[in-house]
This record gives C-alpha cells, sequence and structure tokens, in this order.
C-alpha cells in the first residue's frame, strides 16, 4: 500500500498513549485523507469508491469509521464549517514509525536485527530495494557516528 516508508526515529505521535494502533480499515481510511488532504464524508466515501482495492462500502460505513478515527485522535474536524472538513491529526510517517516500532517490541523483543531480518528473508527483495537499504544503514552509520562525538 505504501510506496516509500520514510521512518524516522524522532518522529513521535503525540501523546502516545491517545493514538492506538489504528485497524486496516481504519489505515485504509486515512490513507484517503493522506493522499487527498481535507475532505468532507461524502468526498472520502467517493474516493473509497474509486479505488478498486478498498472494494464497496456503503456511505453510513464510511461515516461511522470517521466518526471512530475522529474519537481516537487521528482526525479532526471543524465543527462551525457545513458539510464538516475532516483532516488528519496524524502524518503517515508518525504512524509507520510507531507501528514498526510496535511490532519489532511485541514481536522481536525490541531486537531490530531480528525484525529486519525477518523482512528480508520473508518475501522477495528486489536488487534496487537491497541497494537502497544498504545507503539507508550508511547513512544510520553516519549519524551514529556524529552523535557520539
Amino acid at each position: 500500500m505504501f510506496a516509500t516508508i520514510t521512518c524516522h526515529p524522532d518522529l513521535e505521535v503525540p501523546g502516545m498513549k491517545r493514538f492506538p494502533r489504528p485497524t486496516d480499515v481504519e489505515l485504509q481510511i486515512l490513507e484517503v485523507f493522506w493522499e487527498h488532504g481535507p475532505c468532507t464524508v461524502r468526498e472520502a466515501h467517493n474516493r473509497i469508491l474509486e479505488s478498486a482495492e478498498r472494494g464497496e462500502t456503503s456511505y453510513s460505513t464510511t461515516l461511522k469509521m470517521i466518526q471512530v478515527l475522529h474519537s481516537k485522535g487521528f482526525l479532526d474536524r471543524d465543527a462551525n464549517v457545513r458539510p464538516q472538513v475532516y483532516h488528519t491529526t496524524v502524518s503517515r510517517e508518525s504512524i509507520q514509525t510507531n507501528v514498526v516500532r510496535d511490532m519489532a517490541t511485541r514481536l522481536f523483543g525490541g531486537a531490530m536485527t531480528d525484525l529486519v531480518q525477518c523482512a528480508l528473508f520473508s518475501g522477495k527483495v528486489s536488487e534496487s530495494e537491497l541497494e537502497r537499504i544498504q545507503d539507508l544503514i550508511r547513512e544510520a552509520k553516519k549519524g551514529k557516528k556524529g552523535e557520539s562525538q
């Protein structure tokens, strides 16, 4: 679903305890807002219907899920405008970073090496992806050297 994942260790979701891990359906709806920016429930619903990978859904389901995302703090709205326009309160990168941290902690006891090994050997990794991973490792090493000086 995500073409480029950029996780930054210094990115934090404000009030992390307030933001539980979003469900798959919630992520699909957040993806609409990340791709298109602020929109009404009707606009979000129409964009969901346009996307074949997201499948069919009723307007009332879209409305309910947007209300849930609002109550969880992932979306906010201007209550003075009709129809109400919703916008995200958290970036895609913040969610990605926190989901990966949570996965590393829960599944690998916090061992990033094990997480990376699992990711590399659980699916086909292209040559260009391996080169990009090596570049990222070099960048991370440079950053660590800069911190220790």
